[in-house]
């Protein structure tokens, strides 16, 4: 072995063993973590109904496979914890927020607030959340429907989305 990479080694085992943070002489310690109060943190900011959404009928038990995707301030994908909620409405429409409880035609609640929620409803493949929402019949629905997500954050945000969903039948 070389006396450079020797040195190198050693350097590297110095680093490992101080905890990879090594202040020169005369030079004072950077602040611990908890005093950063200015430190930016992955938050979620927005949320989007995975373009993937579809509904599958299998045995005659019909499904509305769900997933979403949260991004957070740099658009890019993590995980929150908070209540996932989901309302299926007769109809096409065009982005219209206000949609009212008369053409509701499902409604789900999913909990994303465990260590075993997360484990269930995220696929790491895809960075989303997978839904497999259950309907009670398929008699109600057309051949468009409009989904709409929210998910109320456990630090008390709500995110959101619509879109039309077309039906395969």
């Amino acid at each position: 072995m070389r006396r450079g990479t020797t040195l190198s080694l050693g350097l590297a085992g110095l680093m490992l063993h101080s905890g990879g943070c090594v202040t020169p002489k005369g030079q004072p310690a950077p602040p611990p973590v908890e005093a950063l109060t200015d430190a930016w943190a992955p938050r979620p900011v927005a949320l989007r109904i995975f373009p993937a959404t579809r509904f599958v009928l299998d045995d005659g038990v019909a499904t509305l496979e769900t997933r979403i995707e949260l991004f957070d301030a740099m658009g890019d994908s993590l995980k929150a914890s908070g209540l996932a909620r989901f309302e299926l409405f007769d109809g096409p429409t065009s982005g219209n927020s206000a949609l009212g409880p008369a053409g509701l035609l499902f409604g789900w609640d999913v909990p994303l607030t465990t260590l075993e929620d997360q484990r269930t409803y995220y696929d790491p493949v895809t960075r989303t959340y997978a839904f497999p929402l259950k309907l009670d019949s398929l008699d109600a629905i057309r051949n468009q429907v409009f989904l709409r997500a929210t998910l109320n954050l456990a630090e008390g945000q709500r995110l959101h989305d619509e879109q039309p969903v077309k039906t395969a039948w």
